[in-house]
């Protein structure tokens, strides 16, 4: 379909609903790695035991938020239908320069559209970027001949990076252009 599950703000304009899916990601980095952390095969005795059989394991994810519309409330188009787009301030940019959850974007870039279909299109800024580091550390200890007995430790968003969602994008909103939840 050429539009979102929200449908078409305007049925006799599909040219206008032409834009990023709502599922697009535009950059997407994943990796993942597996050490056997190396010992001494002459080991032996109590240290053997301890310090032998440790791997170290993770997955790191880098990847671009998935873009939304910003919409308007009430019915100001007199259509009924959804979504109802706003129209773009002349001159004032949408996308802000130092976005925060705050003020995802520049909130003042947006105003109502009255009786006509708004000139903002679909899917035109992007939500927060996920990024995650998750990490484990494991060691086998040998029970017998081809069984094994494994102690695991592990640790998701190590580095405890809030993984945000999407700001409110209905202006009109008392939170337009904040970023409420992770």
């Amino acid at each position: 379909l050429p539009f979102s599950t929200n449908g078409a703000q305007n049925m006799d304009c599909w040219a206008c609903e032409r834009s990023d899916s709502g599922f697009d990601y535009r950059h997407r980095f994943t990796t993942s790695f597996l050490w056997a952390i190396p010992t001494p095969k002459d080991w032996r005795g109590p240290a053997a035991f301890l310090l032998k059989n440790w791997s170290f394991n993770g997955i790191v994810t880098y990847q671009s938020g998935f873009p939304f519309t910003v919409t308007q409330q009430g019915n100001r188009q007199n259509t009924g239908g959804s979504p109802q787009r706003p129209d773009y301030v002349p001159g004032v940019a949408p996308k802000s320069s130092d976005p925060t959850p705050d003020r995802w974007f520049n909130t003042g870039a947006f105003k109502f559209t009255d009786f006509k279909f708004g000139d903002v299109g679909r899917n035109t800024l992007r939500q927060p970027a996920m990024k995650t580091w998750d990490t484990g550390i494991f060691k086998e200890f040998p029970v017998r001949e081809g069984h094994r007995f494994q102690f695991r430790f592990e640790a998701f968003n190590i580095f405890n990076t809030p993984q945000f969602r999407a700001p409110d994008a209905t202006l009109g909103s008392p939170t337009f252009g904040v970023i409420t939840a992770t």
